[in-house]
Formats: C-alpha cells, sequence, structure tokens
C-alpha cells in the first residue's frame, strides 16, 4: 500500500458519541445492534446533497457500524461541514485526500480502517435498512471470505436510461458470474456495495490499483481470485444507486467500461485474466434476463429502445477496448 498517501489529508476525527451512546439511532424505537467490527467508508467529491441523505440512512440501519470513515476527494463544497454536522449523531471520522482519484482515496480508507472489516458504498446510494446486517450475517456464515459483493440496484426503476445503465452494468455480471452465493469471476466486483477482509489484503499486500478509467475494483477482485481467496455474493445485502440520468453519461461509461478490461488484462496478464474470468453461470441467458428485468408496463415502444441502447452500449464498450488497444499498442512502439 501506498504510505505517501498519508501524508496527502487532514484529519478531523469527530465525536463517537451520540447514538452510539444512547444505543438507539435518533427518531428510531427499535434498538439496534453495533457491527463491531465492521466500519463504512464513503468516497465523495462534491456531493454534500447525496452525502447528507446516505449519512441519514446509515443513521436508520438495524446494523450501526463501528465507523463511519468519510473521504473527502478534494472537493470545493462544504463537504466537511456535514461531516461536522452528523458527528453527533453517527460514530464518524472525517480525512480529506488531496490526490484527486477515486483509488487514492479508496486506499486512504483501507490505512484509516480500524476494524477487520471495511464495507464501500457509494456516496450516492441508499442502502436498505437491513444491508450492514445482511453483510454482518454473511461474514459470520463465511468465516473465511475475503470479500463480500452484495446487490446495486436501480434508484430509478421506472425511468429508461438508468434502467439500461442498470441492466449493462450489474445486472448482467450478477446474473452471469455468480452461482447463489459463490462468485464466479471477479467482474461482479463493485465498490458500490462491497466488504473487504481487511486482515486478508494485508497479508497478501493488496490494494487499489490506480491507472485505470473504470475497474479498479474487478482488478483488485483478479488478485483475490488469482490467490484462491474467496469472494461471497450476498443477494439479501443491498443498495440503490443513482444512475446518470442522461444518453451522453451512459455512452461515457459504456465507452469507459469497455476500455477498463484491456486495462486489467495489460496489469495481469492475458494468461491470468482468461482463467479468471473463463466461468460462467451456466444457465446465463441474456434474453431471460431481459425478460425479467424490463418492466411489464412499459409500452412496447420504451420496451423496444431499452433493447436497442442496451445493444448499443455492448457496441460501444467493444469499440471503446478496441480504440484503447490501439491507443495503448501505439503508445508502446
Amino acid at each position: 500500500m501506498n504510505k505517501a498517501l498519508l501524508n496527502n489529508h487532514t484529519s478531523i476525527p469527530l465525536s463517537a458519541s451520540g447514538i452510539a451512546a444512547k444505543g438507539i439511532p435518533a427518531g428510531s424505537t427499535t434498538p439496534f445492534t453495533t457491527a463491531s467490527d465492521v466500519s463504512v467508508a464513503i468516497i465523495t467529491r462534491n456531493r454534500i446533497a447525496d452525502l447528507r441523505v446516505l449519512l441519514a440512512e446509515l443513521n436508520r440501519q438495524r446494523y450501526i457500524p463501528r465507523t463511519i470513515i468519510v473521504i473527502d476527494n478534494a472537493s470545493a463544497d462544504d463537504t466537511s461541514g456535514i461531516a461536522e454536522e452528523y458527528s453527533g449523531r453517527i460514530p464518524l471520522r472525517y480525512f480529506r485526500c488531496e490526490e484527486i482519484g477515486v483509488n487514492p482515496a479508496r486506499n486512504m480508507a483501507l490505512h484509516r480502517c480500524g476494524t477487520r472489516y471495511i464495507a464501500f458504498i457509494d456516496d450516492d446510494a441508499i442502502p436498505d435498512k437491513e444491508w450492514l446486517a445482511e453483510l454482518q450475517a454473511m461474514i459470520n456464515s463465511n468465516p473465511g471470505a475475503a470479500a463480500i459483493v452484495g446487490v446495486k440496484d436501480n434508484y430509478y426503476p421506472d425511468e429508461l436510461i438508468p434502467s439500461v445503465i442498470q441492466f449493462t452494468s450489474r445486472d448482467i455480471a450478477m446474473d452471469r458470474d455468480r452461482l447463489g452465493e459463490r462468485v464466479l469471476s471477479p467482474t461482479i466486483m463493485d465498490t458500490c456495495n462491497l466488504l473487504l477482509d481487511l486482515e486478508t489484503l494485508k497479508r497478501h499486500n493488496l490494494s487499489f490499483a490506480g491507472g485505470f478509467s473504470r475497474g479498479e475494483d474487478r482488478h483488485l477482485g483478479h488478485q483475490l481470485m488469482h490467490r484462491n481467496l474467496p469472494i461471497i455474493f450476498a443477494e439479501r445485502s443491498i443498495v440503490w444507486h443513482k444512475w446518470p440520468r442522461g444518453l451522453r453519461a451512459y455512452v461515457r461509461l459504456r465507452w469507459l467500461g469497455g476500455q477498463a478490461p484491456l486495462h486489467i488484462r495489460m496489469s495481469i496478464g492475458e494468461r491470468t485474466y482468461k482463467a479468471d474470468t473463463q466461468q460462467r453461470n451456466e444457465h446465463f441467458r441474456i434474453g431471460a434476463l431481459l425478460r425479467r428485468r424490463i418492466p411489464s408496463c412499459w409500452p412496447f415502444t420504451k420496451r423496444a429502445l431499452f433493447v436497442a441502447l442496451v445493444a448499443a452500449g455492448i457496441i460501444i464498450s467493444k469499440c471503446g477496448y478496441h480504440y484503447a488497444r490501439i491507443f495503448y499498442h501505439r503508445h508502446d512502439t
């Protein structure tokens, strides 16, 4: 892990009293249970409205994390003020990472975590009330797991573009790359809902690698699978993600998503990449998945456009992959 990251931040340790002392979340009559060996990490940049909502939702969890680590990735807004606002309600610690980029911020969270397990969630996600409780249950039933991947679902299920992004970015992987709880391929890894065993990461000297446009979490998954370290899928641990709602954002996501496999192949080697990704759920059929995921209440034209956008996204991803391959080939020569 990059120790230089530790010198590139400011830290404001905030009060961990509040709910931890009272034993009951604010506004609730139901006693909570503390997940004493789990911290939650939030990487955020210029999203104070989303961060405020997420912190409020974490305050309503049935299982309260021992610590909530907020990594402010050089925001220009009042992110620190939001953290201070919630410091008396939840056990929160705030750090500022001046090196812009999600991976320096993720690795800072790994360094600053004081518990064995760390659960990453995106700052624009909404966790189910049982989110952390379900992750804790999976830890209890799979004590040897190096990582536990939960469900990332669409916060805007009635909107076309977010639904298409959900299908291409998560639904395919969650249906194709696992069999029950057993993860078959690291492409299912996603730090929007991902718990990691820090003891395992430290023992194998693993962290998030840089230099990727997307897919750093998948790269970590490859490192785990290459070492035969178990990755488990938690079907009942759910967060709802606020996907982009515009067509331009969808095109950009598919373009960059297509480049991610090339970056991973170059980093770990073609043979290792193929060995890690060759397993697939033999029952996976994209047509059957489409029928399950497209709302039957949608009009025919909207359903047809959904299918067309999915197909276009696959083509865009392939174009992004081949563009990156040509670019890097020229750069290397």
